[in-house]
């Protein structure tokens, strides 16, 4: 395989009163709980996710986004998916979930 690694980042802020996670590198099972954690430990009434300069998306890294998803809705807050590289929007079509994720109803 050619190319270089992208090491796991995650960037948190709070922009206008969501919290924004700007994730760099591969999203899978090695990666995924520190999403879910990140979700999970957010106060703020959306989360914001920008995923532009994510390289790889598995399913951890799917289940995670489905988790963290249905854990906002529960108590009436979202997350919103901000920006998403080719191998997220491929991986989220292939499995159908693009327009459930990426609803703001």
């Amino acid at each position: 395989m050619t190319g270089s690694h992208v090491p796991w980042s995650v960037e948190v802020q709070t922009v206008e009163g969501a919290t924004r996670l700007r994730l760099r590198g591969e999203l899978d099972a090695a990666t995924a709980a520190e999403l879910r954690e990140r979700v999970a430990a957010s106060t703020t009434p959306e989360v914001h996710l920008d995923l532009t300069e994510v390289t790889f998306m598995d399913s951890s890294g799917l289940a995670a986004l489905l988790e963290g998803h249905r854990l906002l809705a529960e108590s009436q807050r979202r997350l919103v998916l901000l920006e998403r590289s080719e191998v997220v929007q491929r991986v989220m079509d292939l499995a159908g979930v693009t327009a459930h994720l990426t609803d703001r109803d």
